[in-house]
């Protein structure tokens, strides 16, 4: 796993890696800095180094197929030729998602072009689960058929459509009728709705998936949001217990900060002991102590989407009234997500209400981001010291003591204000009894379809 490497080598002055997608992901990391040598310009080639020169490549791999000569009677072969059936049970590789195989795919792109690959892989699969991707039709619906090369048996469907729904009524009915097997993203009174319907029942899970709140530390872009006392006073102003009994049905729990209920370091109660609640009175006074009694005024982006059956403009609405209540005043900027990931990661927004899902259940890679990557989008510097805490957290051994120390880590983020998470969702899916078992994950994705069943 190489985020769990970093501690050891961030204090490191040259790392050498052995993959395209770690130098990259290095960088984004915030692991690198750009130099500017002249040698090194003159002996890498441009498409072999970074253009700010955050890395150089000094090798290149090349991407060998093995193959037994008894067994296989051709003398050539190419990664293409692997997806033809008659390879099937007979090959070895690493899952679709490991960094060998991004680069590797990244190389397809670069020789096919990119407009061929992205037409090829809009209509087919390139993984290794239960189902191929047959087709695919933005804002419409996804084609999936059984995979006959899946590892872990036969898939229990030959076909599966996911279907988009504009219409979350519509999307009602249609599971009522028949007509779908499956509902996502109900609203809570639809979740309730469902539960006295026959041949309905209800799949639940908690999720490791929270939506918070990010402001920035850059004064050229809100003077006031660069002030902790500023941004300490929209977390104290916010009306927690609502979004969760009043939006959500009840279907959620709130950690501390980053790290998620359920992983280590992070609990309910710890929430209930140092986490943001709503007080107005102390609200109040953070802004006295900002130097803003009468409030101050900020803009927030966010995405014209839904998430665990809420959308973020109902959310946004929400939390503008209650720091009205304060004299804060949020102007609402919705828009398409893909604009809202766009300005986030280039750090171009004053705050934007998102989402954060994990890679893995892991509390160091949720308090690395925070420090790194998310720190600069917020044009925040973290004090070495609460950077040190975390290295220090992530390579403490000892449960107890490294619970101890993210305990630390999420006061620290507490004072400091700048992701203020609004609540950790409760999945909640509405299924036919025509399916016996329906898995859930506690990660975006949801749904585990290879363990999905039918009655």
């Amino acid at each position: 796993n190489f985020n769990t490497t970093i501690a050891g080598i961030e204090n490191a002055d040259v790392i050498l890696l052995v993959d395209a997608a770690k130098l990259i992901t290095a960088k984004e990391i915030g692991l690198t800095q750009p130099v500017s040598a002249s040698s090194l310009e003159k002996a890498v080639p441009s498409i072999l180094r970074d253009p700010a020169g955050n890395w150089f490549a000094v090798t290149q791999r090349s991407r060998v197929v093995y193959a037994s000569r008894d067994r296989v009677a051709q003398s050539a072969i190419t990664y293409e030729e692997l997806a033809d059936p008659k390879w099937k049970g007979r090959v070895c590789i690493r899952s679709g998602q490991h960094p060998y195989n991004i680069s590797l795919f990244a190389a397809v792109l670069a020789h096919m072009g990119a407009d061929k690959a992205t037409e090829w892989l809009n209509q087919n699969s390139a993984g290794t689960g239960p189902y191929r991707l047959t087709g695919w039709v933005r804002n419409s619906q996804i084609q999936m058929v059984a995979n006959p090369g899946y590892w872990g048996g036969k898939p229990a469907f030959q076909r599966i459509v996911i279907r988009h729904f504009e219409d979350g009524a519509a999307q009602m009915l249609a599971l009522k009728r028949g007509d779908i097997d499956v509902a996502f993203n109900l609203l809570p009174e639809q979740v309730t709705s469902l539960k006295s319907e026959k041949d309905v029942w209800i799949a639940k899970h908690i999720s490791l998936d929270f939506v918070y709140l990010a402001l920035t530390h850059d004064a050229e872009l809100n003077k006031a949001l660069a002030n902790k006392y500023a941004r300490q006073a929209i977390g104290y102003a916010i009306d927690y217990d609502g979004i969760r009994d009043s939006l959500l049905g009840g279907a959620a729990t709130r950690p501390a900060n980053f790290i998620p209920v359920g992983s280590l370091g992070s609990t309910e109660e710890l929430a209930r002991e140092i986490g943001f609640r709503q007080d107005l009175p102390r609200a109040k006074k953070a802004l006295a102590q900002a130097g803003l009694p009468d409030g101050f005024e900020f803009d927030v982006i966010y995405g014209n989407s839904a998430i665990a059956g809420t959308s973020y403009h109902v959310l946004a609405q929400k939390i503008q009234a209650d720091l009205g209540r304060v004299g804060i005043r949020m102007k609402l900027s919705p828009m398409p997500q893909v604009n809202v990931r766009t300005l986030y990661n280039g750090g171009k927004m004053q705050a934007v209400i998102t989402y954060w899902n994990p890679p893995a259940v892991e509390s160091a890679l949720w308090a690395w981001a925070t420090v790194q990557r998310v720190a600069k989008r917020l044009h925040w510097t973290p004090p070495p010291a609460l950077v040190k805490l975390v290295d220090d957290a992530a390579a403490e051994p000892d449960p107890k003591k490294q619970a101890e120390l993210w305990r630390q880590y999420q006061v620290a983020m507490m004072d400091e204000a700048n992701l203020v998470v609004l609540f950790q969702p409760s999945y909640q899916v509405g299924v036919r009894r025509s399916i016996k078992e329906f898995p859930l994950t506690a990660a975006g994705w949801q749904a585990d379809l290879r363990g999905v069943k039918p009655a």
